[in-house]
């Protein structure tokens, strides 16, 4: 429910022409918001990501996903660059999980499960299922992921959240403080992509 509101309170839309984009999206071209179309290779190297801005976390430790950036590929696919603190953790009991969720209601989140040498996990509100095509790459500092703007059930974009989670107790759960979060329209022209 938390994340729901947040997503609401982040990604409303006022038709105002002269408003503001969320963070990490522009109006240009317009006429709405949305992340800059970039060429990304998802191959962990964080080389193609240089012309998004890097955030600082200082409440992050080591491993952690501080920051998502975001771009609109020109393939047709929304990529998200998980940048951790340090090297991402790699070892059996650990993963980091994107979730992705509609910019309005109603609230649904796919989560996305991700480990080194693995095939990613997905679930529905925690239902799990599958035939969602992810494309991921672990790098030196940072998970490239991205998916299909043609298979995900979003209108014009997603608030997205990272995490890096913990196996304890039979389950996964989150290990860091604060989730990482961007907010991702591809399609400018969507009324929930209008400046707030």
């Amino acid at each position: 429910m938390k994340r729901a509101l947040l997503a609401l309170a982040i990604a409303g839309c006022s038709g105002n022409p002269n408003g503001f984009c969320p963070a990490d999206n522009t109006t240009d071209p317009g006429p709405g918001c949305s992340v800059p179309v970039a060429t990304i290779t998802i191959d962990g190297d964080k080389a193609d990501w240089a012309a998004i801005p890097v955030r600082d976390c200082p409440l992050c430790a080591a491993g952690d996903v501080a920051q998502i950036r975001s771009v609109h590929t020109a393939d047709g696919r929304i990529a998200f660059l998980l940048d951790t603190l340090g090297r991402p953790v790699v070892d059996a009991n650990h993963s980091y999980v994107i979730s992705l969720g509609p910019l309005r209601e109603p609230s649904y989140w796919i989560d996305v499960l991700l480990q080194p040498g693995a095939t990613p996990s997905t679930a529905l509100n925690s239902l799990p299922f599958t035939g969602l095509p992810v494309e991921f790459a672990y790098g030196e500092a940072g998970i490239e992921v991205a998916f299909p703007i043609a298979a995900l059930p979003h209108n014009g974009g997603v608030v997205a959240y990272a995490d890096l989670e913990v196996f304890q107790q039979d389950m996964w759960a989150l290990q860091q403080a604060r989730s990482a979060l961007v907010t991702a329209c591809w399609d400018p022209a969507a009324p929930m992509c209008q400046p707030l």
